[in-house]
């Protein structure tokens, strides 16, 4: 057990922080690791130690897509739900079991076993409707594929900061209240109220320049109506 330990202790390193060089070559792998690190995930990390020890049944790519499959399940569970992680450490540590076991055998089990975890269609949808988001590590992923859907590609999530368009609305931690703009403009974005609507105006991103002119001026009702807009986009991003 301690050498298998030993194996597995460059790999859990990666898993654990995939900002530092990374043991795996799959860039899917290394994102959706990134990603589960903004989201702050743990629970997953024996599943993933557990998929790659059998490395006789799955590849970089498997683990890609159930990294993919544990995103959906944190979005949905915890990020946007609000359920104590707490509660689902237990239904992890079983689904790993039942891998190393050989009870489950395939990518198709594994993502099924995390599925049935997951929160209805209906009730993410809901949830999506009054979702805050607390930390900028979640609220930047959340935003770059709900609200800037046609630029993702060119998002560097390392290279964005998240700010809220009017600080004096009810709960200015609402998501449908937050936009992206690059480090840089944030820098400049932070000299004035003037200059932060100047360059939300001029921004990178397309839909950063859409709210121009809702900056320090959008109010709850169209906090609601940016985040009715993604309800079922969600459901389907973040499949179940």
């Amino acid at each position: 057990m301690l050498k298998k330990l030993a194996e597995l202790s460059d790999f859990y390193v990666s898993i654990s922080d995939p900002r530092k060089e990374s043991i795996f070559s799959d860039q899917v792998v290394i994102r959706n690791l990134y990603v589960l690190n903004l989201l702050g995930a743990k629970t997953f990390y024996p599943l993933i130690l557990v998929m790659i020890d059998r490395d006789d049944t799955f590849n970089e790519h498997d683990i890609g897509v159930v990294l993919f499959k544990v995103i959906s399940f944190t979005v949905r569970n915890f990020t946007i739900g609000g359920l104590v992680a707490n509660q689902y450490e237990k239904s992890f540590a079983t689904i790993a079991n039942n891998l190393y076991r050989g009870s489950i055998n395939t990518v198709a089990e594994i993502n099924h076993a995390i599925s049935e975890q997951m929160t209805s269609d209906r009730q993410f949808a809901n949830d999506i409707l009054t979702a805050s988001v607390k930390t900028e590590r979640a609220a930047k992923y959340i935003l770059s594929e709900l609200a800037y859907s046609n630029e993702v590609e060119d998002i560097d999530l390392n290279d964005v900061k998240v700010l809220e368009l009017n600080a004096n609305v009810e709960d200015s931690d609402r998501i449908g209240n937050k936009f992206l703009l690059t480090k840089e403009e944030n820098r400049k974005a932070k000299r004035s109220l003037r200059a932060k609507a100047d360059t939300v105006a001029h921004a990178k991103f397309a839909e950063t320049r859409s709210l121009a002119e809702k900056v320090n001026t959008i109010d709850s009702d169209g906090i609601d109506a940016r985040q009715a807009a993604w309800a079922q986009m969600a459901v389907t991003v973040w499949a179940r």
